[in-house]
């Protein structure tokens, strides 16, 4: 073999080693770019605040960790974001494989209390003398004032002391102790009436002072409260109705079982309710009687009872008749219970007292009692 032959062979053995490793790197290339894109691919976080301010979208790498955004919420404090029952946080959002919507989730912040130990309770007494200020102690956030100071005024009666608003403050009034107090007298004039003097000076009038009124029917309570009372109302259970003769609630509920007492050492005594009226009856003994042998006895003949039997009503009626219920139940008659009812059997049981419509229950001033700020003028 010659020299350019040698030559020819090991230029094309070069030139396939070379177009295979080509084919190796290009492949190899191609492997890996598939691998970057998926690495890099792009999704979408989404936040709903729940009520904070807005968050915009997140585009993040998937696979990548990143910082999740902060929402501000008033007066709430920041859990965390949520999907679902899923907690994320920035240490795990690189498990986030794919579009996703967060969610926040918030605890209201409590109030801050303002607690005070005392309040202080100042007094103008318009015009009266001068009362010093007062220090009542607060519990649970309660101050309670024991017992008020008074103040005096010529030709005036003091009558009580009021706030801002106008509402009387009394003895054992209990306040909030969220600010301090100012008190102002009521005064009611009490003195001369004015007249001409002899200097030709006319006289000041006095200035008319303020009163609280109430409508017709109520009557003036603690100074500013009008109340009207009334008894209250007899009220029944459902399906129940009331008697006021009894003073019960009752109910029918069937006829009680009659049985006749003895009369005079007869035990043949039976209740009856075949001989034209009800009532207890006695008869002989004898079988088959006939009817001669009843009248000598002193006995009615009645030949429609079974075997024929004498027989004499000892009273058509009640007297001798013993009525009987069942489960506690009372026997009762229209008498008894002031109408027109069924006698027989009823439930009876004590009625409760309820309240007029618009009264209340309020021990202080009576049973039933209806209350409404006094006219202050």
């Amino acid at each position: 073999m010659n020299k350019k032959k040698i030559i020819i062979i090991g230029s094309v053995v070069a030139a396939l080693l070379i177009i295979g490793l080509i084919i190796i790197l290009f492949a190899t290339k191609g492997k890996e770019t598939k691998e970057e894109s998926d690495s890099k691919e792009i999704i979408t976080i989404t936040f709903d605040a729940n009520g904070g301010n807005k968050i915009e979208d997140l585009k993040v790498t998937k696979g990548s960790t990143f910082n999740l955004p902060v929402p501000e919420k008033e007066n709430y404090t920041f859990i965390g974001w949520f999907n679902g029952e899923t907690k994320y946080t920035d240490e795990i959002t690189n498990t986030i494989d794919k579009n996703i919507v967060l969610t926040a989730k918030w605890e209201e912040k409590k109030p801050v209390e303002i607690t005070k130990d005392s309040i202080n309770i100042t007094f103008d007494s318009k015009g009266g003398s001068t009362v010093s200020p007062m220090t009542v102690k607060c519990v649970d956030n309660v101050a309670t004032i024991t017992k008020l100071p008074k103040a005096t005024k010529d030709f005036y009666n003091f009558m009580s002391w009021e706030d801002k608003h106008g509402k009387s403050i009394l003895d054992g009034a209990k306040l909030t102790c969220d600010s301090d107090l100012v008190l102002y007298a009521i005064w009611e004039y009490d003195g001369p009436v004015a007249n001409p003097n002899q200097n030709n000076v006319p006289d000041t009038p006095p200035t008319p002072q303020k009163t609280y009124k109430c409508p017709s029917g109520f009557e003036l309570k603690d100074t500013t409260r009008c109340v009207k009372l009334a008894s209250p109302e007899p009220s029944c259970p459902t399906g129940m109705s009331y008697s006021s003769k009894a003073n019960k609630c009752y109910k029918w509920v069937g006829n009680p079982t009659k049985t006749c007492k003895s009369y005079d050492g007869y035990d043949g005594v039976y209740f009856d309710n075949t001989h034209g009226a009800y009532g207890c009856a006695y008869g002989s003994r004898d079988s088959y009687p006939t009817e001669q042998t009843c009248k000598n006895q002193g006995y009615e003949y009645d030949s429609a009872a079974p075997g024929n039997h004498c027989w004499v009503h000892i009273y058509r009626g009640n007297t001798y008749v013993n009525t009987t219920c069942q489960n506690g139940y009372e026997y009762k008659t229209a008498t008894d219970l002031g109408g027109t009812q069924n006698s027989g059997c009823y439930q009876l049981q004590v009625p409760s007292k309820k309240c007029p419509e618009g009264y209340t229950n309020a021990s202080v001033y009576g049973e039933c009692a209806l209350i409404q700020d006094a006219i202050y003028e």
